[in-house]
């Protein structure tokens, strides 16, 4: 195989993205902060659940949003992200006019106004805001934030909703390849695995798209660690827009002792000829030994598995 990979970069088109995400980034977002507002104040509990709510909401709406990029067929990451930034805005802004409401009247408040009259007063809502920062809203081991205090621990929820959203908005276009001919993405073909090196200028030439020196390193089984994986992609039309990524993938232990799979990638995407593509195919067609109860690589001994 020669050296015939090059990297796949997104087209920049927009296409009908430009009116479908921004709809479906108001009604996400919408869903989403009633869902967060509600679950905050009726919440039993403070502390650990409010984070819990807040990494939901943000990572919930920022990966909803990506998926509608994607279905979209955007294949601008620089607009998702834009789109990304002015949806974690609204987010914020929404989830706080329904956070206040739905709180003003568990106290017995707002009876006779509805949430569209505060969605539309912001200044009614920064001196709700204020109101209730001056005594703190909920309590924690007989402890209320209240104050400067309560100040920073809003600052921060709006800081992760922002920057998580922004972030994540791009996320299902970012291992993704496209075929413009075809007007469709490419899908996951296949995988197999490679045996891993600890060469660093063959891991070089692995992440500047050099795909024929693939063929040095042994086929590997799915289940040592750790281990080269090398990702097929290609068009369902044309069958013309072919690629690839690898990663490495290894085997991690939490503080309970389990063990889970941690993947990153070695490289991005790349792009392959038809005939470079047919080639790399049938590299992993080659048979990968059989681990035995000797070979394969558990959590304690991984660390001298290489890489």
């Amino acid at each position: 195989m020669s050296h015939a990979a090059t990297a796949y970069k997104h087209s920049g088109a927009i296409g009908p993205a430009g009116f479908i995400v921004p709809v479906f980034g108001i009604i996400i977002t919408i869903l989403f902060s009633y869902a967060y507002a509600y679950a905050s104040v009726y919440s039993p509990i403070g502390g650990v659940i409010t984070v819990i709510l807040l990494i939901v909401f943000a990572v919930g709406t920022g990966f909803f949003l990506s998926v509608v990029g994607y279905a979209a067929k955007c294949r601008n990451a620089w607009f998702m992200h834009a789109m990304g930034f002015l949806t974690s805005i609204f987010a914020l802004y929404t989830s706080w006019v329904v956070f206040v409401f739905v709180l003003m009247r568990q106290n017995g408040d707002f009876e006779q106004v509805g949430i569209q009259e505060l969605f539309f007063a912001p200044d009614s809502l920064w001196e709700l805001m204020q109101s209730i920062n001056s005594t703190g809203w909920y309590s924690i081991r007989d402890a209320t934030p209240s104050g400067t205090f309560l100040w920073i621990i809003w600052g921060i929820e709006a800081l992760v909703i922002i920057v998580a959203i922004t972030y994540l908005a791009s996320a299902s276009l970012d291992s993704a390849i496209f075929c413009e001919d075809c007007s469709q993405w490419s899908k996951t073909l296949s995988s197999f695995h490679l045996a891993p090196t600890d060469d660093i200028s063959f891991l070089e030439k692995l992440m500047a798209g050099e795909t024929e020196i693939l063929a040095e390193l042994d086929a590997n089984h799915e289940t040592l660690f750790p281990r080269i994986t090398v990702d097929l992609y290609s068009c369902g039309g044309c069958t013309e827009t072919n690629g690839y990524k690898l990663r490495v993938v290894t085997l991690e232990v939490d503080k309970d002792g389990k063990t889970n799979e941690d993947s990153e990638d070695l490289t991005g995407l790349f792009l392959l000829p038809s005939n470079h593509f047919k080639k790399l195919k049938e590299l992993g067609d080659r048979p990968a030994p059989e681990p035995d109860a000797e070979s394969e690589v558990g959590p304690e001994d991984e660390g001298d598995a290489g890489m």
